[in-house]
């Protein structure tokens, strides 16, 4: 089974986009599923322990038939190569995404691929037992070999599924975090930072949205489903992987009325204002004739989308040899940076 989950994940890997695309879809529906109405993280614990349990005993109950198990594990298999190949292409956006994912996958993966494993081959073994009863279990009956086949189910992967949940919600964000942060100091060039209006921090109660945490988010399957859509547009990603070829500065901030501010920074020499706006335009799937182009002075650009499915205001400001980029709905350049 491992080698059909191996072979699995690197099919996942190297599908076509459009159809990784589709396939991603589902994953972030099952996704908003786990996460929709979890208040805090024990509850989002309980939640990844039900969905783990429902998958464990799909392989246990119908391990009888061979072939729906195999079958789950493929399409696990296919899942995850599938989110391999997205984070790749997220690094060109999110430089060490790719690692810190691997690395806090690891941790719950361990118990939990252990738990789905132990199901299938407990339930292929009882299902041979059953059948050969004389033959391989002679002095047992058929209703004590299913009841040690139970009572092994329940030992051996309930608890693998219980530490998985826990170790998932507690330790795996935790360490994907962590090593965001220490990898965001070796790519952002400190010269490149601009000064945040102090006064204006103050009177909106900003504060630094270093961590996102997924069960305050309704919409974090759709959002996943955005990212992937514009992750495998290959325009898009050409662009990308040359914008990250410079260094970069950027900082968030998350404001009181739950409004939110992203300053992302540039040299000017390896990124222009040009390229800036080419590029947003693409990933908001925009025509030039859906933007306003608003010349404040040579050197500042707003783009007002009016598309209702898109709405953003995005001001792009040449500063000093830097390309700032500010996203922050109703508030100027001149309010936030103090130039």
């Amino acid at each position: 089974m491992l080698s059909i989950f191996i072979l699995s994940v690197i099919l996942g890997i190297v599908l076509p986009s459009a159809w990784k695309l589709i396939m991603f879809e589902s994953i972030a529906d099952k996704f908003d599923q786990i996460l929709s109405g979890a208040t805090n993280d024990l509850h989002l614990t309980q939640r990844v322990f039900l969905n783990n349990l429902m998958v464990s005993t799909i392989l246990y109950a119908l391990g009888f038939s061979v072939i729906l198990p195999i079958f789950i594990i493929i399409s696990n298999g296919i899942m995850i190569g599938i989110f391999i190949s997205l984070l790749v292409r997220a690094e060109a956006i999110m430089p060490g995404v790719f690692t810190s994912s691997i690395i806090s996958l690891i941790p719950h993966g361990i118990f939990e691929l252990s738990a789905f494993f132990i199901a299938g081959a407990l339930s292929i073994i009882a299902t041979i037992k059953v059948i050969f009863t004389k033959i391989v279990e002679p002095t047992k009956s058929r209703k004590f070999v299913l009841y040690e086949s139970f009572m092994r189910f329940f030992i051996l992967v309930m608890p693998l599924l219980i530490i998985a949940a826990f170790v998932e919600v507690y330790i795996s964000n935790n360490v994907r975090e962590a090593y965001l942060n220490l990898n965001a100091k070796r790519h952002i060039n400190d010269k490149l930072q601009v000064a945040i209006n102090p006064k204006f921090i103050s009177d909106k109660n900003c504060h630094p949205n270093t961590k996102s945490n997924a069960s305050e988010d309704d919409n974090a399957g759709t959002n996943l489903t955005s990212i992937a859509t514009i992750l495998y547009d290959e325009d898009i990603n050409v662009q990308l992987k040359k914008r990250k070829q410079g260094s970069y500065w950027n900082t968030n901030y998350k404001c009181d009325d739950n409004f939110f501010i992203a300053i992302q920074v540039w040299s000017g020499d390896s990124w222009s204002i040009d390229q800036g706006i080419d590029l947003q335009k693409k990933i908001l799937n925009i025509s030039n004739a859906d933007f306003k182009i608003s010349n404040y002075n040579t050197n500042r650009i707003i783009l007002n989308s009016e598309n209702p499915d898109n709405k953003s205001i995005i001001e792009f400001l040449e500063l000093n040899n830097k390309v700032v980029m500010l996203e922050a709905p109703y508030f100027e350049t001149n309010e936030i940076i103090s130039q």
